[in-house]
């Protein structure tokens, strides 16, 4: 009688874990038939890689309606890791969320250990990102560029801007520059600063120049 009463409590509790199992699942299923807002998605995308990758600069590119799944959006966004360094790491990732989850299903790598990928197509490469134009610029091995980073090894930052017009009164080199990337070396208590001057494919050196640091 024991053993039987025994089977039969058995029984239930096998029973009540199916039931809350089913009923977990169909409420994970029914959210995600559901769909979330285009803000949700967003949202849950960035909080994702921020908790992934707290120190990388982050960036949503453009949010559109998702091709897999009614409900579901595709999230791109660019991701840059140490975007001050002279080499940072730069990738655009694509999620498909919550078709897919939050895995991505596009990624493109365009910098990483100091080098910039698809610059063999170069002239037609067109460097349209400022942690592109950085990597570029060491890419050069230029000595001038080199040294500066190396004199200032754990303390440099580079910055870099694209100029569409660079007026000749805008440098100390005293020339207009078309199309131009401008990128900056600096660190704290170096005697001056390092810029250089930069074609838009990331082909050429147009030129460079050092500024004094300002005494503090």
């Amino acid at each position: 009688m024991g053993l039987i009463r025994s089977v039969g409590i058995l029984a239930l509790i096998v029973v009540a874990i199916a039931v809350a199992a089913f009923g977990i699942s169909s409420l994970l299923h029914s959210s995600h038939s559901r769909g979330v807002t285009e803000a949700q998605a967003e949202q849950f995308v960035l909080n994702d890689l921020k908790q992934a990758s707290p120190g990388a600069n982050i960036t949503v590119i453009n949010v559109t309606n998702s091709t897999l799944k009614a409900g579901s959006w595709s999230v791109t966004v660019s991701v840059v890791y140490n975007p001050t360094s002279p080499c940072p790491t730069f990738l655009i990732e694509g999620f498909d969320y919550p078709a897919v989850t939050l895995v991505p299903s596009v990624e493109v790598l365009y910098t990483s250990n100091c080098e910039v990928y698809g610059l063999a197509d170069a002239p037609s490469y067109v460097i349209s990102a400022a942690p592109v134009a950085i990597t570029r610029a060491y890419d050069f091995g230029n000595a001038t560029i080199l040294n500066y980073i190396g004199a200032n090894m754990n303390s440099v930052t580079a910055h870099a801007a694209f100029y569409s017009v660079l007026p000749a009164n805008a440098t100390p080199l005293g020339t207009q520059f078309n199309n131009t990337w401008l990128v900056e070396y600096s660190a704290p208590g170096a005697p001056t600063s390092l810029y250089v001057l930069m074609d838009k494919s990331g082909t050429t050196l147009l030129g460079m120049y050092s500024v004094s640091s300002p005494k503090i």
